[in-house]
C-alpha cells in the first residue's frame, strides 16, 4: 500500500506543557481565521475547535491563578506523558525480531491497554488505579516481561511520578481545583483532536482539488516549525 503524502506537517501537541499548549492553541486559531474556515472547508470542525480551545484557555487561566492547581494539572500532565511513552514503547516492541520478546511486549501491552481503558473519573480514582498499576508491573509475569525489554526504567518512572502526583492531591483542600485541573485535561485532549481533524479535512480536499489552500499550508507549517523547536527546548529542560 503506498503512503499517503502529508502535505501540512503534523505534531504532537499532547507533549507540551500546559501553558506552552494553550498559547501554540492561540497561534494556530490566528492562522484558521486569517485563511476563513469556511473558505478552507472546515467550518463545522472549526467551531468545535474553537470551543474546546476556549475551555482550554478558560481553564489554564483559572490553575494559573493557583499555584498548586498549577502544580497538579502540570504533574498530571508530566505522569500521562511518562504512560504514553510507556506504552508507545511497549506497542513498537511487539513487532520485535525475537520471539521471546514480543511475547513479552504483548503481555505488557495488554496490561497498559486495561489500565488505559479503566473508567477514572477522578484523580482520587485515577492514583488508585496507577497504584494499582504499579503493583501488578512488580509482579512476577509482568516484572520478567519488562526484565526481558529492558523497560525497567519506564516502569519506575511512572511509579515515581505517580507517587508525586499524590503527594499533591493530598494537599489539595477544594473540589474547584480537582474539576478545573481535569477540565485543563480534557479541553487539550479535544482541542488536538479537532485540530488534528481539520487538518486531515483540509489536506483531502486539496489533494483532489476542491480547495485551493497554499498559502494557508505554508504559513500552517512555519507555525507548526516553530512549536515544534519550542516542544525540543520542553524536552530537553526535562532531562
Amino acid at each position: 500500500m503506498m503512503k499517503k503524502i502529508e502535505i501540512i506537517t503534523r505534531i504532537d501537541l499532547h507533549t507540551l506543557r500546559n501553558e506552552t499548549h494553550a498559547r501554540a492553541g492561540e497561534s494556530l486559531n490566528v492562522i484558521f481565521v486569517k485563511h476563513n474556515p469556511q473558505a478552507l472547508g472546515v467550518k463545522p470542525l472549526y467551531e468545535l475547535y474553537r470551543s474546546a480551545l476556549n475551555k482550554e484557555l478558560e481553564a489554564f487561566d483559572l490553575i494559573s491563578r493557583s499555584d498548586l492547581a498549577a502544580r497538579i494539572a502540570e504533574q498530571d500532565h508530566a505522569r500521562s506523558a511518562i504512560f504514553r511513552g510507556f506504552i508507545c514503547s511497549v506497542e513498537a516492541a511487539k513487532n520485535h525480531f525475537d520471539r521471546r520478546s514480543r511475547e513479552a511486549a504483548h503481555l505488557l501491552y495488554g496490561i497498559l491497554k486495561r489500565h488505559e481503558n479503566e473508567e477514572k473519573t477522578t484523580f482520587d480514582s485515577e492514583s488508585a488505579a496507577n497504584d494499582n498499576l504499579g503493583n501488578v508491573l512488580r509482579q512476577s509475569a509482568a516484572s520478567q516481561a519488562i526484565a526481558q525489554l529492558g523497560m525497567s526504567g519506564w516502569r519506575d518512572r511512572l511509579v515515581q511520578k505517580n507517587a508525586a502526583f499524590d503527594t499533591l492531591i493530598a494537599e489539595r483542600s477544594s473540589e474547584t481545583i480537582e474539576k478545573t485541573a481535569l477540565q485543563v485535561r480534557t479541553s487539550r485532549a479535544a482541542t488536538d483532536r479537532y485540530y488534528n481533524a481539520m487538518v486531515n479535512q483540509i489536506e483531502n480536499l486539496w489533494m483532489v482539488g476542491i480547495t485551493s489552500s497554499v498559502a494557508f499550508i505554508k504559513e500552517l507549517n512555519a507555525a507548526t516549525e516553530q512549536i515544534r523547536h519550542v516542544m525540543v527546548q520542553e524536552m530537553n529542560r526535562r532531562k
